[in-house]
This record gives structure tokens, sequence and C-alpha cells, in this order.
């Protein structure tokens, strides 16, 4: 498949951007509450260009403050447990991961494929954590990779080589809501890398620890 980003059927992937994470939570991760900042008119720029919207969440917490729809409901963890999706609004969605990656155990695969999703951009709190296993397991999913990289905590330069090598593209959050705002005349970023490998027909597969995949976790 084609690993550039195809904007018109792309989804919004946000990680363990619950209040717990943020810099005054109780487990907090340095950084997370200015990565919120930035993607909250992101989140918005999805939402006005109706496409699909997901926020994983690990136990306990909340989703920060405007991240969900007005009239979104609080997150139910009875509900989310069995790693089932709960809705928040229209074409937004919440669902509780299992393991590091988001997919693992869980209907995300089945929910964007019903969806005819292509493009995943991928947005959260500590990268070498979930963020960074999802978006590996996505690699061999079909999938075309963003990773919103000023939309991610504890990013590191010595990341970006192997996730250029893996075909994705690193945008600024500015740079993605451009792409979906309409009218915009934004010019679509060149495709940064290649892919090392190419998935089986939309399969997810079972991988190796991600912090073993890419180097300097």
């Amino acid at each position: 498949m084609d690993p550039r980003p195809d904007y018109s059927s792309i989804a919004l992937v946000t990680v363990d951007l619950q209040r717990d994470f943020l810099d005054d939570g109780v487990a907090r991760v340095p950084g997370t509450s200015a990565v919120v900042h930035r993607l909250r008119p992101l989140v918005g720029a999805f939402r006005i260009a109706g496409q699909p919207v997901v926020h994983v969440v690990s136990r306990g917490g909340q989703l920060a403050a405007g991240l969900t729809p007005a009239g979104a409901p609080a997150l139910d963890f009875e509900l989310l447990s069995p790693g089932r999706l709960q809705a928040l609004g229209a074409g937004e969605v919440a669902i509780r991961r299992l393991e590091w990656s988001a997919f693992r155990g869980t209907m995300l695969h089945q929910h964007l494929r019903g969806l005819g999703v292509t493009t995943l951009a991928f947005a959260g709190c500590d990268f070498p954590g979930s963020p960074r296993a999802s978006l590996l397991e996505a690699s061999r999913g079909d999938y075309a990779l963003v990773l919103v990289e000023d939309g991610v905590s504890w990013l590191r330069e010595h990341d970006r080589p192997a996730l250029e090598l893996l075909g994705v593209t690193l945008l600024a959050a500015a740079e993605l809501q451009g792409h979906l705002v309409p009218g915009s005349d934004h010019e679509p970023v060149p495709l940064r890398g290649h892919r090392a490998s190419e998935g089986g027909a939309g399969r997810l597969q079972a991988q190796p620890d991600p912090r073993r995949v890419v180097a300097g976790g």
C-alpha cells in the first residue's frame, strides 16, 4: 500500500492523555500538560472535518479537560474494562488498552477498519510506552502512519530515525490541522523515509516488545 497519508480517511488516536498523567497529576509525566494544550485545536479540527477520533486510555483517571466534545459522558471503566468502545460523541470513542499496544485484545482495529480508515495519526503521553507500542503494531496492519511530533511527551531525538525507517510521517499539530481544515491551502508535507515492511491484508500480527524493536528505549 502507499505509505503516504490519506487525509480523507485519517483517524486521530490519542493515547493516555488522562488527568493522572498531567504535569500536576498523581502519576505525572512531565510535558504532558503542554501536549494536551497543543492537541485541543487539533482534536477540534478532526471533529469539524468529520474524521474519527479515538481516545485510548489506561486504568483510572478521566481524560484531560478540553479533549472530549461538549456533553460527552465521563469515562465508564466498568464498560471499558473488557476493551470495548465507549461512545463520547459523533465519530468519537474511548477504548481502554489492556496491554502496551492499544490493539492487543481490543476492538480498535475492527472499529477503524469498519470506518474505512487507512491512515492513523498518533499523539499522547510518554512516547516510549504505549504510543510507540501502538504505532509499531499499527505499522503491521496496512495503515499509513503519522506521528504528531509536538503532540506526544517524551519523544526523543534518537527515536526519529527508526520512525522514519518505518515510513512514519512526522508532523506538528498545526501542520496536520492544516490538512484537515476545509479550504486550507496548506501544502502536503513530503513523506520522510520508507516502510521497512508491509503488513498482510490489514491483519495485525503479534510483535516483540517495542523497547527491543526501536533502539534507545
